[in-house]
Formats: C-alpha cells, sequence, structure tokens
C-alpha cells in the first residue's frame, strides 16, 4: 500500500525538481541578456552609468559639475540625442537654392587653402538652418567633405534637419566654460545667443528665449572620436573667445579657421593676439558692407597656406564664385 502513495510521490517531487532547476536555469541568462541591452544602450565601455543614477548625472551635466574630458559627459552626449548622423549620401538635399554656394566668401578662401581638397573635416558652430550664409555647404556638397553643425537655437536647428545634410548635428549650444552647462538662449533667426548663464531661475523674456544645454567643443568632438579639424568655422554673436579658450589645441589639431570677431568685446586684435599663442597666424581678414561677414581667418603654423592674401579681403568680391 506504501509503495502503491510512494510511486506517485517520487514523480511529482521529480517533476517538481526539474522544472524548479529548469527555472533557474533560465532566469540568470534572461537576466544577462537584459543587463547586457542596458550597458550597450545606455552608457559607454569607460564610463558605467546606473538607471538610478542617471537623474544624479543629469543634475550634474546641468549645473556644470563635469569637466569637458569626462568619460561620463561622453557617455551622457551619446545617449541623450545631442547627435544625430547624417543623412545618406544618396539622399537628395532639401536647399532652397541646390546649386549656390551661400558662403559670404569664407568657403571661397577655404578652398583655395586646400587647393580644392575632398573628404576633409569641417565644425560649424552657428549653423543656422544648414544652408543661411552656411560656410560648409559647397565643401560638404561640392567636395564630399564630412563634418559637424551645431546650433542652439532648436527653432533653426528643426530646420537644419529638414535640409538633409551629409554632416552630423548637433542641437546645442557651445559651452562658454570648459564643462558643460545650462543657459537662456534667445532666439532670434542669425542672431540667437547665449543671454544668460548657468541658469537657476526663469527668462526675464521668456517669449523669445529657451532653455539650451551647452557642452565644450571638445567634448561633442571627443564623442565623435575626431581629433583633427580641417576647417572650423566659428560664428556665435560675441562668444567666440569663450569657446576658443575652452579648446584643448593640444589635444584636437584644428589646420582653418573662420572666427566671426565684430560682436567681441575685445575685437581683433585681442582674437589675434590669443589665437597667436596658440599657434595660428592670420591669412587674411575678411569684410562684408552690409556686416554678413566680419571673419578672422587663421591657419596653424604647421599648415602649408597656398599663394599670397591680402590683410583684408572684401567678401563681395567672391559672392558669387
Amino acid at each position: 500500500m506504501r509503495l502503491r502513495y510512494a510511486l506517485p510521490c517520487v514523480i511529482v517531487t521529480l517533476a517538481l525538481y526539474f522544472l524548479m532547476g529548469s527555472k533557474t536555469s533560465l532566469q540568470p541568462e534572461g537576466q544577462d541578456l537584459h543587463r547586457t541591452q542596458i550597458i550597450l544602450t545606455n552608457i559607454s565601455e569607460d564610463s558605467p552609468i546606473k538607471q538610478d543614477n542617471r537623474q544624479n548625472l543629469d543634475e550634474e551635466i546641468m549645473r556644470g559639475s563635469l569637466a569637458q574630458n569626462e568619460p561620463r559627459v561622453i557617455s551622457y552626449i551619446k545617449n541623450n540625442g545631442y547627435l544625430n548622423p547624417p543623412s545618406p549620401r544618396n539622399m537628395s538635399y532639401h536647399l532652397d537654392q541646390p546649386t549656390r554656394d551661400p558662403s559670404t566668401g569664407q568657403s571661397h578662401i577655404v578652398k583655395r587653402l586646400f587647393n580644392g581638397k575632398r573628404n576633409g573635416f569641417f565644425v560649424e558652430c552657428g549653423a543656422l538652418d544648414g544652408e543661411t550664409r552656411s560656410n560648409t555647404l559647397s565643401l560638404e556638397r561640392d567636395y564630399g567633405w564630412q563634418g559637424l553643425l551645431i546650433e542652439g537655437d532648436p527653432k533653426n536647428y528643426q530646420v537644419l534637419l529638414t535640409k538633409k545634410r551629409k554632416a552630423w548635428t548637433s542641437r546645442c549650444c557651445l559651452s562658454i566654460h570648459p564643462y558643460p552647462h545650462e543657459v537662456m538662449f534667445k532666439q532670434d533667426f542669425n542672431k540667437g545667443k547665449i543671454q544668460q548663464d548657468n541658469v537657476t531661475g526663469g527668462s526675464s523674456d521668456p517669449g523669445s528665449s529657451v532653455r539650451a544645454q551647452c557642452f565644450p567643443l571638445f567634448s561633442l568632438l571627443r564623442t565623435l572620436g575626431v581629433w583633427t579639424v580641417d576647417y572650423l568655422s566659428l560664428d556665435v554673436e560675441g562668444f567666440e573667445m569663450d569657446v576658443l579658450k575652452t579648446i584643448p589645441f593640444h589635444l584636437v589639431h584644428i589646420r582653418v579657421l573662420s572666427v566671426e570677431f565684430t560682436h567681441g568685446a575685445g575685437g581683433p586684435e585681442e582674437l589675434i593676439a590669443y589665437m597667436r599663442k596658440k599657434n595660428y597666424r592670420v591669412v587674411t581678414k575678411l569684410i562684408h558692407e552690409g556686416n554678413l561677414a566680419n571673419d578672422v581667418i587663421f591657419a596653424h603654423k604647421s599648415f602649408h597656406v597656398r599663394g599670397r592674401y591680402p590683410e583684408v579681403m572684401k567678401s563681395e568680391l567672391m559672392w558669387h564664385t
């Protein structure tokens, strides 16, 4: 009689054992897979960030607690949509004037300096809508250059995306300190600029200003793995010197720059003096009577400048070239 009831008990016990064992063996595999997906999606190899610490990291980023080369800053840029990839090369541009070079002379000089070089790398800071007075569109479209377009005004940035540029884009403003920080950004198309630094409250003019996250240029370049820039176009409405002072020129090599000087407090003299200390020489000044161009063109001392350039060049003469 005992054997009659013992056998079913043994069978039930064995069944439960295998079921529990099977569940135990599968559960860690599922957990590991989920954990791996989180690691691959949300953090970089050199900067593990737990989900429960993300809010703390956001706060650190906003208040400017992390240096520009901090690995967590790089991970934050990667994982929060601050860099968008280029449109495919086989996708048509959506431009108002598909064949025109909209630059006011800067790209003409850059093409000449690089002797028609193809497949270079540019950075344009103050990219507007990606077409209007763009200093890099012709380099990208006509010479196959790649690059990074940075625009802090959300309205301009949304239009920029519609142009289908073949360059990386970033919806941020450039830091004027060597660390990320938040600002109030005045929206005014080609005159948009930082209005209030390290903001803690609301804007005094909320109708035309928005909160904007700023990152140092070096942080963005490091995120892309770029250590050499052929051409940097810098036009940030008076904060050019502040941005330049954040760049570790000993870590990233920039061959040629065009830097607007008209809104800077120190004028071109301060700008030139600083860049000379960083081993750059003046190629020329580019002037437009309508204030559409007021740039100093710099080249690194290691860069071979082809040809001779006058001290001042009038951009009107190059408008349709």
